[in-house]
């Protein structure tokens, strides 16, 4: 469940319509309320933790890296076709970061 809590919060900051940051934190706080009540293996806990506040930012660098964090703690108990839905979500989270990063005006020589 934690992992499609974080999966949802991830999706919701890429794509043609993302969320604005203000509902993005406020879903972020939510779910680490529901996450403190959560019984998970500490390094679970943690992923997804570093997840649910980093889909509050602006960054999507830090959001794939930390996706892929959770991702990889989950993948060996999904099935195939789960994994290859979490990866697709992984690589879309990354590509929009290569995007947001190739838009950024280059730096101006001093």
């Amino acid at each position: 469940m934690a992992l499609f809590v974080g999966a949802r919060l991830a999706d919701a900051c890429h794509g043609t319509t993302p969320l604005s940051s203000a509902a993005r934190s406020e879903r972020a706080g939510g779910a680490r309320q529901w996450l403190g009540a959560m019984t998970l293996p500490a390094n679970a806990r943690s992923a997804v933790l570093q997840l649910v506040d980093a889909s509050a930012s602006n960054d999507r660098g830090t959001i794939a890296t930390a996706f892929e964090r959770v991702v990889s703690i989950a993948a060996p108990l999904l099935d195939p076709p789960s994994r290859a839905e979490l990866k697709q979500l992984l690589a879309a989270l990354v590509a929009a970061h290569h995007a947001a990063r190739v838009a950024e005006p280059a730096p101006r020589p001093s």
